[in-house]
């Protein structure tokens, strides 16, 4: 009895003791998984402070503990080897090497998390330093256990920053004296149009004094009436023009020529405007003045003048020029007057002028003449003229002439436009052919036409006659199916010939009306599933909207699709014809897809053109995808088909605008 209580008692005894282990296990636990997340708190925010501290104007620096190092993390304050952190101490202020070596103390202990610095460096480290005030933090960095691994210093330098300010302030005094001298009248505006400054020039022109520095302070300048009804302020150039500057209450009155330049930042966001101005009021007045005295010579000289005048308008309006040539200086002379010279090329220059296979066959001629002494005639096609830079047809015909003692002088003559002339040869030559292909077309289509009634009339006729021999109910109702399909072809034919008819004579016509496409696409899909009968083909209907209310005609749309499947009907064998819209782009997109036999990309851009058939044993006239093209372009939109060739199916689609 009492082994068997030893033993119990041991038992229990050993129960408590594991149950003191596990206990003093799962508090280690949670106590290491409590230093690891106050760690990472730590370490994140000390991330989080570097990072505000990089995105400020500091040089920033690591110390790492265990290494007793620091190097730069940001600028140049220390060598590119770095430094201990006793010889960073012993680059500060005497006076303040004591007290910054305690703070670090306290950082690295842990009995502080930052340090407010404030010193002063030497940056020299030489005999005589040159000190520099230096402002900024000492944080400390923990490992993910809390403890202290090192600290970042970061400082700004407030020496650097007041030398560069002295270097602004001198460069903003250079500026602004180079901007007060400049002899041009100059002045910037802010981007809303309001004043920000003017040099001396400006002010002298302007008059100016505080009633009209607020006046240009207050108001705009684009609002002004100098600029109000010209300037644009949404434009991107400069603007220049000559304006009246009127303004009677600052005693202002002058003319100007003045440009106005917007001025754009690297992101193409305007930051200012500035305006340059030339006044012109006494260069006006001289050319008032010179304007007075050409009248009064034209006035007198009117009737010497009359002659040319009249010369001048005949030769103009019959587009001719006189022409005249100088062989010793090898020069020809154009003109619509006889007592000046308005164009004058060498006979190269000239030459020059002309396409290149009239190039040769003209110097030979010229040449020639010059010798020959003889009158001439010929066109010339010219690529430019000294009259303008387009292409021109010119005709020329020219006489020689001599002096008093008979010695050949040149040749005189005129030049004359006959682009008219050449262009009414080319229409009416292009009509000719026009014409002859109108024939043959005309010819080609009642051929296909003759061929297209006949294929499903001969199939109507010919099961009408078989039907009455026929008893089996299943045989005769596949007849008819056949008779009536062949019917609906014939209709269809009928239908397009007709419209391809009217639209020769009128604009295929619109009637539009409110309706609600959704529904009205529902309809249309319930009769183009009757189209695919083929068994392994699946007609998909794609209805991306409950309700749909736009302006549409009804009846173009119907066809439209109607059209697009029975294509689709005729080139697929399995797989599936899906019909769906969607809008898009301020529009309806309509589409209808297939798994048929697809389109080469080369034939693509004329499957729309009228009688184009891409396969001459598959059913059509080639006018239903022509007559699509002609609903699209009546609205005002436009149709396509993608397709990455033959094997991959297509997609026949139609935008209009709604």
């Amino acid at each position: 009895m009492m082994s068997i209580l030893s033993y119990n008692n041991i038992l229990v005894l050993a129960l408590i003791i594991v149950f003191i282990i596990v206990v003093v296990t799962v508090q280690n636990l949670l106590f290491l998984k409590r230093v690891k997340k106050t760690g990472r708190i730590n370490d994140g925010l000390s991330k989080v402070t570097q990072q505000v501290l990089m995105m400020g104007n500091y040089d920033m620096m690591a110390y790492d503990a265990a290494t007793n190092r620091m190097v730069n993390l940001r600028g140049e304050m220390l060598p590119t080897e770095g430094m201990t952190l006793q010889q960073f101490t012993a680059r500060l202020h005497p006076n303040e090497q004591q007290a910054a070596s305690q703070k670090m103390e306290e950082l690295l202990s842990g009995r502080a998390n930052m340090w407010e610095m404030e010193c002063r460096w030497n940056a020299a480290q030489a005999d005589a330093p040159a000190w520099q005030q230096m402002k900024g933090y000492a944080l400390t960095t923990t490992n993910p256990y809390g403890q202290v691994t090192g600290m970042t210093l970061a400082l700004d330098n407030l020496t650097r920053q007041q030398e560069k300010e002295k270097d602004t302030l001198e460069l903003t005094t250079k500026y602004r004296q180079m901007f007060d001298n400049l002899l041009v009248p100059m002045s910037f505006y802010n981007k809303d149009g309001f004043l920000i400054d003017m040099n001396i020039k400006m002010r002298e022109l302007c008059y100016v004094n505080e009633a009209a520095i607020k006046f240009f302070r207050d108001i705009p300048f684009f609002e002004t009436p100098v600029f109000k009804h010209d300037f644009d302020p949404t434009s991107h150039d400069d603007f220049e023009a000559c304006q009246h500057m009127y303004y009677p209450d600052m005693g202002i009155d002058k003319y100007i020529v003045y440009r106005i330049r917007p001025v754009f930042n690297s992101k193409d966001e305007l930051t200012f405007y500035s305006i340059t101005v030339h006044d012109i009021t006494s260069e006006r007045a001289i050319h008032l003045e010179q304007k007075a005295q050409e009248k009064q010579k034209r006035e007198n000289g009117k009737a010497i003048s009359d002659y040319e005048h009249q010369l001048q308008y005949l030769l103009e309006n019959n587009n001719m020029f006189v022409f005249t040539s100088n062989p010793e200086k090898q020069l020809v002379n154009f003109s619509r007057s006889l007592s000046k010279v308005e164009y004058q090329l060498t006979n190269e220059e000239y030459i020059a002028c002309l396409e290149e296979p009239q190039q040769q066959l003209t110097r030979e001629f010229i040449y020639n003449n010059n010798k020959s002494h003889e009158p001439f005639y010929g066109i010339h096609r010219f690529v430019k003229t000294p009259v303008d830079q387009a292409p021109a047809y010119y005709a020329i015909s020219a006489m020689p002439t001599f002096d008093e003692q008979g010695r050949f002088t040149g040749h005189f003559g005129v030049l004359r436009n006959v682009d008219e002339l050449i262009t009414a040869q080319e229409q009416l030559k292009q009509e000719t052919e026009r014409a002859e292909q109108s024939g043959k077309q005309k010819s080609a289509f009642l051929a296909n036409m003759t061929h297209e009634i006949r294929t499903p009339l001969n199939a109507i006729v010919g099961f009408s006659d078989l039907l009455q021999f026929i008893d089996e109910e299943k045989d005769r109702q596949e007849f008819l199916r056949i008779i009536l399909n062949n019917c609906d072809m014939l209709l269809r034919l009928i239908n397009d010939i007709l419209e391809v008819s009217n639209s020769e004579n009128r604009q295929l016509s619109i009637e539009p009306e409110d309706i609600d496409f959704a529904v009205v696409f529902d309809d249309i899909c319930q009769t183009l599933a009757q189209r695919v009968q083929e068994p392994g083909v699946e007609f998909v209907k794609d209805n991306p909207y409950e309700h749909l209310p736009i302006t549409a005609d009804k009846g173009r749309i119907q066809q439209v699709y109607t059209n697009f499947v029975t294509n689709a009907v005729k080139h697929t064998h399995e797989g599936h014809i899906k019909v769906g819209y969607q809008v898009r782009d301020g529009g309806l997109y309509m589409y209808c897809e297939d798994t048929g036999t697809g389109i080469p990309k080369e034939k693509q851009a004329a499957i729309f053109e009228r009688f184009v058939k891409l396969n001459d044993f598959v059913q059509g006239t080639g006018l239903g995808l022509n007559i699509c093209q002609s609903i699209a372009k009546r609205c005002g939109g436009k149709i396509g088909v993608d397709s990455e060739g033959l094997g991959h199916g297509s997609t026949f689609w139609l935008w209009i605008p709604l």
